[in-house]
């Protein structure tokens, strides 16, 4: 999984793995790193793109069918 770090007050950086379509994100709020499954490639390339990186997560992952897992506190 690639990591790409990213201009966000609340989000440090993002990962995707295609093959697993898994989105691994790192909060700068926490310090903790959450992974999300099932998240199509797109909406993770929609997050990527936006201007706001945070509102387009919390829309598109957070408040979607996503199942979330915290896998650390303290970085990627």
């Amino acid at each position: 999984m690639t990591t790409t770090y990213v201009e966000s007050s609340m989000i440090d950086s993002l990962g995707y793995d295609e093959e697993t379509k898994t989105l691994r994100v790192h909060y700068k709020t926490s310090n903790s790193t959450y992974e999300y499954s099932n998240v199509p490639k797109e909406v993770f390339e929609v997050i990527l793109n936006a201007d706001s990186k945070g509102r387009e997560l919390r829309n598109q992952v957070i408040n979607g069918c996503f199942n979330s897992c915290k896998i650390s506190c303290g970085g990627v």
